[in-house]
């Protein structure tokens, strides 16, 4: 795909955002853009989408427990993909979100978390275990602090930072 070509798809995201939101109530669709000069064109930034058969599984069928990590993208453009996967009861991977961002830094980790608490309600006295690469602690930490949580436990391997909080 050309780069003309991605940057209309970007373009079209408003409209799947709409059509999402109309047809699939309870979901939780997020876009942001960021615009360098004020009444210039917008620049894709960040989204986030989590269905609400996603939300409504995790909450009655899914383990207390969240996977997160990151991934490059290398389709011409910049940005990560981001991922939070859970457990179902059967033992199978269970997607919670779809997020993309510009760029996986401190910043971008903290709006992700604070849009997956918000989207699976985990500010309702929630015990959950989030498990990532031993990369994240500092911006777990940062997070941690910003919405005052309640924390257990950080488990520190050398690739591995589990922590356990009452939400």
């Amino acid at each position: 795909m050309t780069e003309g070509k991605i940057i209309k798809q970007y373009n079209k995201l408003w409209d799947y955002r709409h059509v999402l939101l109309s047809k699939n109530q309870g979901s939780h669709v997020v876009f942001e853009v960021d615009r360098p000069v004020p009444g210039g064109p917008s620049l894709f930034q960040r989204f986030f989408i989590s269905f609400d058969a996603m939300i409504q599984g995790f909450m009655g069928g899914c383990r207390p427990f969240i996977g997160l990590d990151g991934c490059f993208m290398k389709n011409g453009t910049s940005g990560v993909i981001l991922s939070s996967v859970s457990r179902d009861v059967n033992d199978q991977i269970f997607p919670l979100v779809f997020p993309v961002a510009e760029s996986e830094n401190k910043e971008t980790w903290v709006w992700f978390l604070t849009q997956l608490t918000e989207c699976i309600g985990i500010s309702y006295g929630l015990k959950c275990t989030f498990i990532s690469d031993g990369q994240k602690v500092n911006l777990f930490s940062s997070y941690i602090k910003l919405m005052s949580l309640q924390v257990y436990a950080i488990v520190l391997h050398t690739s591995i930072t589990v922590f356990y909080m009452m939400l």
